[in-house]
């Protein structure tokens, strides 16, 4: 029958037709069958531009914020622009990247006899252990006022027996301890 709904969908090609069912929940009015191919085909242009300049653009922003997260991963961790590249790429987010660099970098530990090595520089002629003059001399070579606090931290780290002094056990442990 010539009337009938059937025919209605006959001029229709089959993939607009699923295209339709598809986009049916979408959009807020009903589409009647008798749409005409001309509309289909300028809507899948315009979807398919949309689309087009989307993911240019979502291209265009990774990299501009991939150049981005590598300046200010430099910026924070004083790591070359090569290492920076190079834990980006392996962890693809800064924050994770830079926890890697920074676990890394911590768990890193002195070659065998360098710690007895700058003990040795600052310790004591007369004595085993280093004293106020070589604390005195450690601070300054560090740019360290002598009263800081962060010394406490240091002294307390390195098990200090008392102020200005360090004794050779503990500041190899400290330090090893410390990373």
């Amino acid at each position: 029958m010539p009337g009938s709904g059937r025919d209605r969908f006959r001029h229709v090609p089959p993939c607009m037709t699923v295209l339709r069912l598809a986009l049916l929940p979408l959009l807020p009015v009903p589409i009647a069958p008798s749409l005409s191919i001309v509309f289909w085909t300028a809507f899948l242009s315009l979807l398919v531009a949309v689309s087009i300049s989307f993911f240019k653009n979502l291209t265009m922003s990774r990299s501009s914020r991939k150049d981005g997260d590598i300046r200010e991963f430099v910026k924070l961790t004083g790591a070359t622009v090569r290492e920076a590249k190079r834990y980006l790429d392996k962890h693809r987010h800064l924050d994770s990247a830079m926890e890697a660099y920074m676990n890394g970098r911590e768990n890193m530990t002195p070659a065998p006899g360098q710690l007895e090595k700058v003990f040795n520089q600052y310790k004591d002629r007369d004595d085993e252990d280093i004293t106020v003059d070589g604390t005195l001399n450690l601070c300054s070579d560090l740019g360290l006022d002598p009263e800081d606090v962060v010394l406490l931290a240091v002294a307390y780290e390195l098990q200090s027996p008392r102020v200005g002094r360090w004794k050779k056990s503990g500041w190899v442990q400290g330090w090893r301890g410390l990373g």
